[in-house]
């Protein structure tokens, strides 16, 4: 499902991550999640081009929507789905 999902995304916007809307980089997320299991924000980071700091506000947001949970603090900090 990731790979299907970054492909129409990519094959829409030719690689583009910032013109992609929030609520997409947010599908994308949990569906990355949701493959690794756990993820640190600048695996997520690296994987979509965007910033650390955009990545980890994107990912703050997703906590306090109760979709994710972080577990750690700082640079230790990693992200699982919420069951």
């Amino acid at each position: 499902m990731l790979n299907r999902l970054k492909r129409a995304i990519g094959r829409r916007l030719a690689g583009d991550w910032q013109a992609i809307d929030k609520n997409e980089k947010k599908q994308f997320i949990s569906s990355y999640i949701k493959e690794r299991q756990k993820v640190a924000a600048a695996e997520i980071s690296a994987v979509l081009g965007l910033s650390k700091s955009r990545v980890r506000a994107i990912l703050h947001e997703m906590v306090a929507d109760g979709k994710i949970e972080k577990i750690g603090k700082n640079r230790y900090a990693y992200y699982v789905i919420k069951v």
